[in-house]
């Protein structure tokens, strides 16, 4: 399993800021889709920014 650096931690924030799905992040890292849903599930500052392409209600 490799880990994801600082810098790809950063850029994925950035991504999700501009409301890519994780399938559209996945490819720019050569990872899968749920690694990224994984990751963003796990790093509290890239879960506050979440996936906000979603029409979901966020839970508070």
């Amino acid at each position: 399993m490799r880990h994801w650096t600082n810098e790809e931690k950063q850029r994925v924030g950035e991504l999700l800021i501009k409301k890519l799905t994780a399938g559209q992040i996945a490819p720019r890292f050569g990872r899968s889709r749920c690694g990224v849903i994984g990751l963003v599930n796990r790093d509290p500052s890239l879960r506050e920014i979440g996936f906000q392409h979603c029409n979901r209600e966020r839970a508070s």
